[in-house]
């Protein structure tokens, strides 16, 4: 009897079972959750350098415009989707910024859809509209948007610190359990001394702090400046520690990322972009290699402090007099220090960061709600080989 190779024409269709209860999630909830519970977190979007080699792939050495292969982007204009708005009458307010256009306002109760017009933008997040009649206080009023991190902002009081360092107060985040962290400064628009008018060139910024050249001329220390510019919020996310897992009968220990990182579904974060947790500190020693007359780089994005300085003969540098922090991970060197080419050993606190690593993607919608997502991270800061200074005493370099 012959074998008939019948194509198969249609495909099946598994059904639910009609006793199947809907589970009705709520979205909101969720990042209720993130809210109460998260951290603030800088996220940069993270794009391949065209420095890298084309046979190796590597990024070139001591290249500018780019941190170990990856140049660092801030995120703007994010698009959120059916939020549940708080509202009074006919004002509402956003949930995650203050939205730059909005592109629907409406209830829906049961098979009711009552639509509203917006009308105009308050101060902070919140906003006018008007339709046929008012909300209810117990009706949600779901709402699409577009907004930007970024804010503008002028501060004018005494801020300079000395060695060309301006720290801006008021751009610092207050955390809930206590205490602040900064906020990223985008860009720096315009920096006067407000007594004598006289400007300032910007060399460098980074977190709530401005670097500006002190060659021709320096203000006194605690001067009152006018500093312009823009700055961004860090957003709250949830980042945990991942678990290590053994493979079964295997002795070794396979280590699929050192934390996970949960998110709502809008920030629409991406493989390969950093994120640092700006309420978490370090402190390690790096052996530093003199590169330049006047900077040096360490290994990690993100110092915050620099502790102590010595060098293979013993020699001690005080921080802030010899030997400062500059920008993000920069060593400036206010004195001669060790010679171009020689090494030593610097000890400083640093906020760790994070590259974003996704696998496969993976559908977190349901019942047409978008729910918060989750990714992969790994350590980003090259860390290499650390070398503790004990007392007076100095480590062995290589």
């Amino acid at each position: 009897m012959a074998r008939r190779n019948t194509p198969f024409r249609q495909k099946p269709i598994f059904r639910i079972p009609d006793g199947v209860v809907s589970l009705n999630l709520n979205k909101d909830i969720h990042e209720d959750v993130i809210r109460r519970h998260g951290q603030l977190v800088r996220w940069m979007k993270g794009q391949a350098c065209p420095c890298a080699t084309e046979t190796s792939g590597s990024p070139l050495e001591g290249c500018d415009e780019c941190e170990n292969g990856t140049i660092l982007l801030f995120p703007e204009n994010l698009r959120v989707f059916n939020e549940s708005a708080e509202h009074a009458g006919f004002i509402g307010r956003t949930r995650f910024g203050r939205a730059k256009s909005i592109e629907r306002i409406e209830i829906v109760r049961r098979n009711d859809l009552t639509r509203f017009d917006f009308v105009k933008f308050f101060n902070d997040r919140s906003f006018r509209y008007e339709g046929a009649r008012q909300p209810r206080s117990d009706e949600l009023l779901s709402i699409d948007y577009t907004y930007d991190p970024t804010q503008a902002f002028k501060d004018c009081g005494k801020t300079y610190k000395g060695n060309g360092l301006i720290e801006l107060p008021t751009l610092l985040c207050p955390v809930a359990d206590g205490g602040s962290v900064p906020a990223d400064i985008r860009k720096i628009d315009f920096v006067c001394n407000a007594d004598t008018g006289q400007p300032f060139t910007v060399k460098a910024h980074t977190r709530n702090e401005v670097y500006i050249d002190i060659t021709s001329s320096e203000p006194e220390v605690d001067d009152t400046l006018i500093v312009e510019g823009e700055f961004q919020q860090p957003f709250t996310l949830v980042i945990q520690s991942a678990k290590q897992a053994r493979r079964p009968n295997k002795e070794y220990i396979i280590d699929s990322g050192d934390a996970e990182v949960t998110y709502p579904d809008h920030l629409h974060i991406g493989h390969g972009d950093l994120l640092t947790p700006l309420m978490a500190r370090q402190t390690i020693s790096q052996v530093i290699t003199r590169t330049s007359e006047f900077t040096d780089k360490a290994n990690v994005l993100e110092m915050v402090n620099l502790i102590s300085v010595i060098d293979r003969d013993g020699n001690k540098f005080e921080p802030g007099k010899d030997v400062v922090r500059f920008g993000r991970n920069e060593i400036r060197w206010l004195t001669s220090g060790p010679a171009v080419g020689k090494k030593y050993s610097a000890m400083f606190s640093y906020i760790p960061t994070y590259r974003v690593f996704i696998d496969k993607p993976s559908s977190r919608k349901g019942e047409n709600t978008r729910f918060p997502n989750k990714a992969t991270l790994k350590l980003f800061d090259r860390l290499g080989p650390q070398n503790e200074v004990i007392g007076i005493g100095l480590p062995a370099l290589p």
